[in-house]
């Protein structure tokens, strides 16, 4: 008697869930670079140093972290590499 071979399981499954991605982030009331909201909630995703001086923080909601983190999902799918969630504003997203 032969067995049937064993599921395996899809990327789909193994990609994590939108509440872990967005448990990679630190989050406080901010304004989204992205979508201009304000006073939603926000995590720090990047720095600019204008040219004046200074550092100021860019800021995503969870819309948009989302949103990003797809982007980089798919950029990675395309290189062959391994999607890891929680990596923008970090210099090798």
């Amino acid at each position: 008697m032969t067995t049937a071979p064993t599921p395996s399981l899809s990327r789909r499954t193994l990609m994590p869930t939108e509440e872990k991605i967005l448990d990679c982030y630190r989050w406080r009331p901010g304004t989204c670079f992205r979508c201009a909201r304000t006073g939603v909630d926000t995590a720090r995703i990047g720095r600019v140093r204008p040219q004046a001086g200074g550092e100021h923080e860019v800021r995503a909601c969870r819309k948009c972290v989302l949103a990003l983190e797809a982007d980089r999902r798919s950029a990675a799918e395309r290189r062959g590499e391994i999607y890891e969630p929680g990596q923008l504003g970090k210099s090798d997203a």
